[in-house]
């Protein structure tokens, strides 16, 4: 048996939880409330200092809303701490693998993924900017008395964990599959994983990630509200600012091991396994939406769910071939061959930027083709209008299960361990 242990990256499940705090402080406010909302990971370290920043920042239009996260890399308050639920061993021995949570178990290939919990907690510091006084006054008299100031409670969400692609390409190579075979590998691990894996197709970083899926409780604190006496430029004084903190304490993955029966006895020490620019920065990421209401009649369910990320203003494309499992590929040729369309037989598809629900025709438009020019025997392009590069799009296959079941079955073969 060989046995490989990888760091894990927290950035991108911290990018989640970016993204839900967030919209949580932009809910106590009207829709479209804030003409400017930023997110900073270079203001002041103790408190959003918001008047040292550059004069230049506040030409852009009011209301603001800016936000800087906080990570407590040691927070010795949490119920983990110094305990084995958040570090395998406190000796140089690197074979102690007690209370590992268990992602994948298949004995038929010989394969098992466990994972090693970390709890982290990060802080994010608010500032909320205004035009006048009177605003200043009512918006933080509301926030206090909707938001509860240093009273903890539970927030449901969903995050995702991102995999090593390390790990992956091992795995592949003991499955006897080609790594750069995506419909396959997300398909096994999809068939035996106990929690659903997601995949974020390629961006300008030019990396394929694959990312564990779990619905948790984050226990998030309000601090207390204050506001200050407004900046004056000249002889008027038209920047009201309110300033408060929120405080998120949430589970993540801290290290990932992959065990394989073969019969190499090896125990493998990896990084992270994806390269990191001294420019990278938090970005909020909109995890897979569990709290969607697609309204599917019944049958239908989702399928995959893959998100992207657009790199031109107009008219991106994104080739989403490869997320396209076997057997739903085998039913939109099908569908196609007898002239119906997709959307009233057994393949639909909705598309999301970010929580929006994006029209398409208008919004967006899906280039659908047979050919015969790739392992595929069709290809899948979204092609979106006027496109956001900062923001997370998630196009959703869904599929009349009632048909899968019935019509097409996906037969996947893996080599298996002698």
């Amino acid at each position: 048996m060989s046995i490989m242990q990888v760091d894990a990256s927290a950035s991108h499940t911290i990018g989640n939880v970016t993204y839900d705090i967030f919209e949580y402080a932009k809910s106590f406010f009207d829709k479209d409330f804030f003409k400017t909302e930023y997110i900073s990971t270079k203001l002041a370290h103790k408190q959003l200092n918001v008047y040292m920043a550059k004069k230049d920042f506040w030409k852009n239009k009011k209301p603001m809303i800016i936000m800087r996260p906080r990570i407590d890399i040691d927070d010795n308050d949490n119920d983990l701490y110094g305990s084995m639920m958040t570090r395998v061993t406190n000796n140089r021995s690197q074979m102690v693998f007690e209370c590992l949570a268990p992602l994948l178990e298949n004995r038929e290939f010989g394969t098992m993924i466990r994972f090693m919990w970390n709890k982290l907690k990060v802080t994010y510091d608010i500032a909320i900017v205004l035009e006048t006084y009177n605003q200043q006054i009512d918006k933080s008299l509301q926030l206090k008395n909707n938001i509860g100031p240093e009273i903890p409670y539970e927030f449901n969400t969903a995050l995702e964990s991102y995999i090593p692609n390390s790990l992956i390409y091992s795995l592949a190579d003991h499955l006897g599959c080609k790594r750069t075979d995506t419909r396959t590998i997300l398909y096994y691990l999809n068939t035996y994983a106990g929690t659903p894996i997601t995949y974020k197709l390629k961006n300008g970083s030019g990396n394929d990630e694959f990312f564990m899926l779990y619905d948790t409780n984050m226990e998030i604190t309000p601090s207390q509200i204050t506001t200050d006496d407004g900046e004056s430029s000249g002889m008027i004084t038209d920047t009201y600012t309110i300033s408060f903190s929120i405080t998120a304490s949430f589970r993540c993955v801290g290290l990932w091991y992959l065990f394989l029966k073969n019969k190499n006895p090896e125990f493998i020490v990896s990084s992270i396994g994806t390269n990191l620019t001294e420019n990278d920065r938090i970005v909020p990421i909109c995890a897979i939406p569990l709290r969607y209401d697609l309204k599917l009649d019944p049958g239908w369910e989702i399928y995959s769910a893959p998100c992207f990320h657009v790199s031109d203003l107009d008219n991106d494309v994104t080739d989403l071939t490869s997320q396209i499992p076997e057997s739903v590929a085998n039913l939109m040729i099908m569908t196609l061959d007898s002239g119906m369309h997709l959307s009233d037989s057994f393949v639909r598809f909705e598309c999301f930027k970010d929580t929006l629900r994006l029209t398409h025709g208008v919004d967006y438009h899906l280039d659908i083709n047979k050919t015969t020019d790739s392992d595929y025997g069709i290809t899948v392009k979204v092609v979106v209008h006027k496109g956001s590069p900062k923001v997370t799009y998630r196009l959703f296959v869904l599929i009349n299960n009632y048909a899968v079941n019935s019509i097409c079955a996906s037969v996947t073969t893996f080599n298996k361990e002698k």
